[in-house]
C-alpha cells in the first residue's frame, strides 16, 4: 500500500472517529424520559413551568424541574428569571441551536416512521 493511501485511510478513520463521538455527545444530551417532549413544547418559544406542567401531564413537577436542569446543565435550554414582585421563569432553546436541535428530533420522528413501517411488513 503506498504511503498516501495510508494517510489518506488514518484521515478518513480519525474523521469517523471524532464525528462518532460527537454524535455520541449529542445523543446522550438528548437523554432522558421527558427531554424530547420538552423540547416540544418549547419549540415555538418560551414557556413556564405551568405550561410546561399541562404540556406534559404525565411528567411531575419535580421530574420537569429535574430535567429542564439537566438540560440547563447540558447548554440545550436557557433559564431567564423574569421576577419582579412575583416569581417568573420562563425556558426556552437558545436561539443558535434551536434549528439544529429541531432537525435531530424531526429526523429521529421519521425514522421511527419507518421502523414502525418495516416492522409492520
Amino acid at each position: 500500500m503506498s504511503s498516501s493511501l495510508y494517510v489518506r485511510e488514518a484521515m478518513v478513520a480519525d474523521i469517523n472517529r471524532q464525528a462518532e463521538h460527537r454524535a455520541n455527545v449529542v445523543i446522550a444530551a438528548l437523554d432522558g424520559k421527558w427531554t424530547v417532549g420538552i423540547l416540544l413544547a418549547l419549540r415555538k418559544g418560551p414557556v413556564r413551568l405551568a405550561e410546561l406542567r399541562r404540556l406534559i401531564p404525565t411528567a411531575t413537577k419535580k421530574m420537569l424541574i429535574e430535567s429542564l436542569r439537566r438540560l440547563e446543565h447540558r447548554g440545550l435550554v436557557e433559564r431567564e428569571d423574569l421576577s419582579t414582585k412575583m416569581k417568573h421563569v420562563e425556558y426556552k432553546i437558545p436561539q443558535e441551536i434551536s434549528e439544529q436541535i429541531f432537525i435531530i428530533v424531526d429526523g429521529l420522528a421519521s425514522v421511527e416512521i419507518q421502523l414502525r413501517r418495516t416492522e409492520a411488513e
